[in-house]
């Protein structure tokens, strides 16, 4: 038989678990980091992408085209994540011109107003999921587990009503 001072307890053990769990999973941790080679298809199109963000992005005249990558890493946390590092540097291309250029040399090079006219870059992206991976993801799982969680508690608590409603005569 349960004890009155037991389903209080119960329902507080549960409330605490569901507070413990929401923390969680707001916490990033990392569950797989590799280094990927620059020749992945993947990281071919992310450096792709991050040239023309960073000539749309940029107030320059000129374009900026990659040197070389240095690193390329693969992060999977709650999402996907890739970091590259890499070198960019100024073209002779103007931003209306889409053809590959040469790198700015000599006179050019040192006249033009661009104070980091050549550096290094360190940039993330986080690739999108497809529309069918979306529904199953992390926070849509921790939503299922808390509902689940939920109506457990429920019938605890009208289980626990039940009996505190009967009276045992010794």
């Amino acid at each position: 038989m349960t004890r009155p001072w037991q389903g209080p307890r119960l329902l507080l053990a549960v409330v605490g678990a569901l507070v413990a769990l929401s923390c969680q999973s707001k916490r990033r941790t990392f569950i797989l980091v590799y280094e990927v080679p620059v020749s992945d298809p993947v990281v071919v199109t992310t450096m792709e992408f991050l040239t023309e963000d960073f000539n749309k992005k940029n107030e320059d005249l000129y374009n900026f085209r990659i040197v070389r990558v240095l690193k390329a890493v693969k992060r999977l946390t709650d999402h996907l994540e890739y970091q590259v590092n890499l070198e960019m540097r100024r073209t002779t291309c103007l931003k209306s011109e889409l053809t590959n250029c040469s790198f700015q040399e000599g006179k050019l090079y040192k006249i033009s107003g661009h104070p980091s006219s050549s550096g290094l870059c360190d940039k993330r992206v986080h690739p999108q999921a497809p529309p069918s991976m979306e529904k199953s993801s992390k926070s849509s799982k921790l939503d299922l587990l808390v509902e689940k969680i939920m109506k457990s508690v429920k019938r605890v608590i009208d289980d626990y009503s039940k009996l505190s409603l009967v009276t045992v005569r010794d």
